[in-house]
């Protein structure tokens, strides 16, 4: 698997972790989770979707299924920083099944799901300031004295779109929630 997202280089903001075991539809969670990241602009469409890693192995009947995506956001105001969502998909003992429901037959599967997700701001993510020969001697006094004092609101930010998250994936999967403004 691709770098542990706990070791990534940022200033942590939060991180969630959703477990399920239940019968479920792993497709509509999967594309519900895939919308979630383009409406909220942390990246494109089809074309360039941030899944780094995909794994699917099968054994007697049942699938084991490991998804990871590095989604992140560059906010317009202020590009100095950038948003990061590290989502891990993992699915276990994944058995495909029918169920009954109004008369009629659905496919569908019947598995443990867990979602884990990390949020976090990565500084001058494009090493703009780091690379250049003039503005690299002032990041750090740049950081500490000035955009320090906006860290809070940045980070609550983060904060607040990966409880979002949090929350469509718990609402899928019907699972209790809580807000947290």
């Amino acid at each position: 698997m691709s770098k542990d997202p706990r070791k990534r280089v940022g200033l942590e903001a939060t991180y969630f972790r959703v477990k399920s075991k239940e019968i479920l539809h792993l497709q509509n969670l999967y594309k519900m989770m895939h919308e979630w990241l383009v409406e909220e602009e942390y990246c494109d469409d089809n074309e360039h979707f941030p899944e780094t890693y995909y794994r699917e192995k099968r054994f007697g009947g049942k699938r084991r299924i490991y998804i990871l995506w590095r989604a992140e956001k560059e906010p317009e105001y202020n590009p100095f920083y950038t948003r990061h969502m590290d989502v891990l998909f993992k699915c276990e003992h994944v058995q495909d099944i029918e169920v009954m429901q109004g008369g009629k037959k659905f496919a569908t599967n019947k598995g443990e799901v867990e979602v884990k997700c990390w949020g976090f701001m990565e500084v001058d993510a494009k090493g703009e300031w780091r690379k250049n020969w003039f503005l690299k001697h002032f990041l750090d006094i740049y950081w500490q004295r000035i955009f320090y004092r906006d860290f809070e609101v940045h980070k609550q930010e983060v904060i607040r779109d990966v409880e979002g998250f949090r929350a469509s994936i718990k609402q899928f999967l019907n699972l209790l929630t809580y807000r947290t403004d």
